[in-house]
C-alpha cells in the first residue's frame, strides 16, 4: 500500500508504461486482466471501467457490457476495501489515504472439503480456485472466460503461467479449435536473461515454458544463427525480434515489457498477423 501511495508518475519507467498503454489503445479495443494488486495500470489509465460504480461493485454491468476499455483486477486490488458495517461485500476506494478494512470474521460460506471462504481484498497463496468463488472475483473470472473467446489478439505481459485457472481459461479456446486460422495471434512479453536457453530447449522441463506451450497448445523449435551459437535467447533480445512457435501463432518477446515501448508498432503488427 505504501509503495502504491508513493508511485512516482514522473519516472521514466512509468512514462514508458503509460506510453505503451496509449499506443495499444490507439490501435486496439483494449481490455486488461491485471493479476497484480498495485495501482500502476489504474493510474496510467484512470478512465478505464473497473467493474465498480461510485465504489459499488456492478456485476450486471460487467455481464452485459459489450465494450472493452476496462481493467479488471482478477486477484484483488489495493483499492479494495470490505464494506462496513455488514462486511459482506467489497467496495472500491480511489483515495489510498482513506481507512481500509482488509479482514472480517470467518465467513459461513464453505468450499470443497468444508474449507471456509473468507471475503478478502486480495487473493494470494493456495486455494485460489476457492477464493474466486465470491464476487467480485467470480464475475471477473467469468468475464475472462468470455473475453478469451471474443478476443482477436492476446497480449501476455509479465506472467509466469503459474495460475492454473487463468491458464485453463486460455487453453480452452486454443485446445478446442481444429482450425488454426481461427485462433488469435498471441504475443508473450517476458524479460529474459540473455543466457536463457531458447524455449524449444526447455519446454519439456522448465515450468514457465512448459505451461506456456501447453496453455496455447503449441511447440517451439530451435532457431540457429551466427549470433546465437549457444542457442540462447540473446540474439532475439539484441535484434528486437520474436521467438516464434512452430506455426508462428505464438511469439515471445524476451526483451521486457517496459523496454518494448519503442517496438509497439512491431508488436501490434504481429498481433494483427501482418
Amino acid at each position: 500500500m505504501v509503495s502504491c501511495r508513493l508511485l512516482d508518475t514522473n519516472s521514466c519507467s512509468y512514462a514508458a508504461y503509460r506510453n505503451i498503454l496509449i499506443q495499444l489503445r490507439d490501435q486496439f479495443d483494449l481490455g486488461i486482466y491485471n493479476l497484480n494488486y498495485d495501482n500502476v495500470a489504474r493510474s496510467a489509465w484512470p478512465e478505464a471501467f473497473n467493474g465498480f460504480n461510485s465504489g459499488v461493485f456492478e456485476p450486471k454491468c460487467i455481464g452485459l457490457r459489450n465494450e472493452w476499455e476496462f481493467i479488471y483486477h482478477l486477484h484483488g486490488s489495493v483499492h479494495h476495501s470490505i464494506a462496513c458495517p455488514y462486511k459482506t461485500s467489497l467496495v472500491w476506494q480511489d483515495d489510498l489515504t482513506c481507512q481500509f478494512v482488509d479482514h472480517q470474521p470467518l465467513a459461513p460460506d464453505m468450499a470443497q472439503d468444508f474449507r471456509p471462504i473468507p471475503l478478502t481484498t486480495l487473493i494470494a497463496g493456495g486455494f485460489k480456485l476457492d477464493q474466486i468463488l465470491v464476487d467480485p472475483y467470480r464475475t471477473f473470472y467469468a468475464a475472462l472466460v468470455r473475453h478469451v473467446h471474443e478476443a482477436d489478439a492476446i497480449l501476455i505481459a509479465g506472467y509466469g503461467f503459474g495460475d492454473l485457472h487463468v491458464n485453463r481459461a486460455l487453453r480452452n479456446r486454443f485446445e478446442r479449435s481444429a482450425n488454426d486460422t481461427a485462433l488469435p495471434p498471441v504475443v508473450v512479453l517476458a524479460k529474459s536473461d540473455p543466457t536463457t536457453l531458447q524455449t524449444a530447449s526447455i519446454q519439456s522441463h522448465k515450468i514457465w515454458a512448459y505451461q506456456l506451450t501447453h496453455t496455447f497448445n503449441t511447440k517451439f523449435s530451435i532457431t540457429e544463427n551466427h549470433l546465437n551459437r549457444q542457442l540462447t535467447v540473446a540474439s532475439f533480445i539484441e535484434q528486437h525480434e520474436f521467438e516464434n512457435s512452430l506455426l508462428g501463432r505464438v511469439a515471445i518477446w524476451h526483451g521486457g515489457f517496459i523496454e518494448s515501448v519503442g517496438s509497439i508498432g512491431k508488436i501490434a503488427s504481429r498481433l494483427r498477423c501482418q
